[in-house]
């Protein structure tokens, strides 16, 4: 029974894993796929199940002047586990914002 309970509850948590990925312009350099390969890294934080916002992270702020570069937004499994203590009551949830810079 508990193994039904622990196999349960990771299936729930790696059920909030996903990337997204765009490029601007000619994208970043290097594997955007990797998390060394990222110049600037942000986490943007939410209450209510992601409809109230208490940051803003912009892509843009992160990238800088470059007119090349990757972004990647993910929820992964340390999102999820951030998550569980404030879930409950406020609904709290993160995503974790990565900019990958290019040439200019």
């Amino acid at each position: 029974m508990n193994l039904l309970i622990a196999l349960s509850a990771l299936v729930l948590i790696m059920g909030s894993c996903n990337a997204t990925m765009h490029t601007v312009g000619t994208g970043g350099k290097g594997n955007c796929k990797s998390v060394g390969q990222y110049d600037a890294k942000k986490k943007q934080w939410y209450l209510f199940w992601g409809l109230l916002p208490l940051n803003k992270v912009d892509s843009k702020d992160l990238a800088g002047d470059s007119q090349n570069y990757t972004i990647r937004t993910t929820t992964s499994i340390g999102d999820g586990l951030i998550a569980i203590p404030g879930s409950y009551l406020l609904g709290l949830k993160t995503q974790t914002i990565r900019v990958s810079k290019g040439n200019k």
